[in-house]
């Protein structure tokens, strides 16, 4: 059984909850919305972003066999 006093410090600490859910989305979702370069993800991941771009031609013209 819950105890009737404890429902304002209860509906605070939930709202406190959902506050902060809601502001870590909103910094997800504007964090996506900025633009990244080949280059950039290339650099992250260790790929050569020349080897990409050739293999995305080869892709186009439709030699998509590894």
């Amino acid at each position: 059984m819950v105890d009737d006093h404890d429902f304002p410090n209860a509906a605070a600490a939930a709202h406190d909850a959902a506050w902060t859910v809601l502001q870590d989305a909103a910094d997800t979702v504007s964090s996506r919305s900025r633009r990244t370069s080949l280059e950039q993800v290339c650099a992250q991941f260790g790929v050569d972003p020349e080897q990409v771009r050739e293999r995305a031609a080869q892709i186009r013209e439709g030699d998509d066999n590894d």
